[in-house]
């Protein structure tokens, strides 16, 4: 009896504890009641925050994700847009491809973006309100999975000029790979995985329905894997550590190097062929593990440049003395880096690329 007191009164404990938790963890709260919620529909499975599964790319944009302010960030496409591209064709396209740098991580409302920016800038410096610049970014991507979004996309949209800015993510999954991993494939196929949220989406959900211990569990649990998404894109367990990470540079070949180096060719082959005008703008990175083979690939990229034939590359990388202004961590813009990178942006289009070098009237819509 004395012992089944004590566990009685150390599940009321629990209890009341969780209780003050859960009522103040809106992330917790929030996330519960949206599970909970689409558990009862039966499709828990394919739900999370930010990112939902897909077919081709592993994982795209959750057209249902909210910001912290509450408002819908994502069209039903899965592009960073505040609508689903229902007077796109009446306007004249920038398309950015890139990862959580172009995404924008970090920054909550759409209109604080960078290619947000961008777009308010050339509207004021060209005086033409019909440019529109999309932001292709998806946090996590590779250029890899960028260039299949392109690919699908490119003849839709027939932009007026495209933006690359990627490098970082194309190591990421040699680095990520379990060091057990001697060969890295060139798809990524045996180091890379579908999002599938199946055994997280099943853990404690009656529990968590009936007691407050259960929602705290499941809420925590459920945050940490949500919003990590490459412990589930890798099948880590853990953070990578920087002695793992540095031990799994070595991984990185010139093979390696070659078949990452390819997916820009094929961005500028893709471009080449409709005549649309690219632009690779150099990533600025901030990392010992990273900044050396990020140096190179940027090396490599300016090869590409042949502005005759509507290929560009913007030296950022270089142009920016401020790093502590521009980046809130080694690679993700701050507010602020958003409206400075924007506006070199800006400055760079202008003075080097036609149709958009000489104002409204050098930029004309296919019919």
């Amino acid at each position: 009896m004395f012992w089944l007191i004590i566990f009685l009164i150390s599940i009321i404990s629990l209890e009341v504890a969780s209780y003050f938790i859960y009522r103040s963890n809106k992330d917790i709260k929030e996330i519960l009641k949206e599970m909970l919620k689409r558990s009862q529909k039966g499709d828990i499975r394919t739900f999370t925050p930010r990112y939902i599964e897909h077919p081709f790319l592993a994982f795209s944009l959750n057209p249902e994700f909210k910001n912290s302010f509450g408002e819908k960030i994502h069209n039903k496409y899965g592009f960073r847009s505040n609508d689903d591209f229902s007077n796109i064709k009446e306007k004249d396209l920038i398309y950015c491809a890139g990862a959580s740098s172009t995404y924008c991580n970090f920054i909550e409302k759409n209109e604080d973006t960078w290619p947000h920016i961008l777009e308010g800038e050339l509207h004021q410096e060209l005086n033409h309100d019909d440019i529109r610049v999309i932001n292709g970014g998806c946090g996590a991507w590779t250029s890899y999975q960028s260039l299949i979004r392109f690919s699908a996309w490119v003849d839709v949209m027939k932009p007026k000029l495209v933006i690359i800015y990627h490098g970082k993510n194309d190591f990421s999954p040699i680095l990520n790979a379990k060091p057990s991993v001697s060969e890295i494939y060139p798809d990524y196929g045996n180091v890379m995985r579908s999002l599938r949220f199946d055994s997280v989406a099943r853990y404690l959900p009656r529990l968590a329905k009936y007691t407050y211990t259960g929602k705290v569990l499941y809420g925590r649990y459920i945050n940490s894997k949500y919003s990590n998404v490459l412990w589930h894109v890798y099948n880590l367990n853990k953070l990578l550590t920087r002695e793992t990470a540095l031990k799994n540079t070595q991984r990185i070949g010139s093979r390696e190097k070659d078949i990452i180096f390819s997916r820009f060719k094929s961005f500028a082959s893709l471009c080449s062929y409709r005549a649309i005008p690219i632009l690779f703008v150099a990533q600025k990175v901030i990392s010992d593990i990273f900044e050396p083979y990020i140096k190179e690939l940027n090396e490599r990229i300016a090869t590409l440049e042949d502005r005759a034939n509507g290929c560009f590359v913007y030296d950022f990388a270089k142009d920016v003395v401020d790093k502590k202004n521009l980046l809130s961590d080694h690679i993700h813009f701050s507010e602020n880096g958003t409206k400075i990178f924007s506006k070199l942006l800006k400055n760079y289009i202008v003075r080097n690329i036609t149709p958009f070098k000489e104002g409204k009237e050098k930029v004309h819509v296919s019919k």
